[in-house]
């Protein structure tokens, strides 16, 4: 019982025996099989159904919560663009409190310059205030010796 496939036919798994055509042991069985599957399989029919709707509302979950996650990417690159712009104005705030506190060591050390320029008149003075007493003491000094020396010079005229 030779099966050559049907010279005339072109639908695969038919073959020709004697006059007639007929389909191949191989067909036949997954065409039992196909049926098989329907037959076991209509049971489940309303699983995968229901597995189905799942998966598309799974999917749909997912794409919203895809689009939260760019929403949220969005707001992010929004706050670290915040973030970096505060992050400037704190630098610029830091760069100007470094020159600020240049300036004001600038004029602590003029003031303690001028202090210091103060201190050394106030002290110019005072030697110049000692200077005029101890030239006003002379004065009185030498008042006292001209006062003396008149003194003796007319107690000596009347002794005589």
């Amino acid at each position: 019982a030779g099966q050559n496939e049907a010279e005339g036919s072109h639908r695969p798994g038919v073959v020709e025996e004697g006059n007639f055509l007929a389909i191949s042991k191989d067909e036949a069985v997954i065409n039992k099989i196909k049926t098989m599957i329907s037959i076991e399989g209509a049971p489940y029919y309303p699983f995968v159904g229901k597995l189905k709707i799942d998966f598309f509302e799974k999917k749909e979950d997912l794409e919203n919560l895809n689009k939260k996650l760019l929403s949220k990417e969005n707001v992010l690159k929004e706050l670290k663009g915040c973030v970096k712009e505060k992050n400037e104005t704190i630098n610029s705030l830091n760069d100007n409190i470094i020159e600020k506190e240049k300036k004001y060591k600038l004029l602590e050390y003029e003031l303690e310059d001028k202090n210091k320029q103060i201190d050394l008149l106030n002290k110019q003075e005072k030697e110049k205030e000692k200077e005029k007493e101890r030239e006003k003491e002379k004065e009185r000094e030498k008042e006292k010796e001209r006062e003396k020396g008149e003194g003796k010079g007319k107690g000596k005229r009347k002794g005589i």
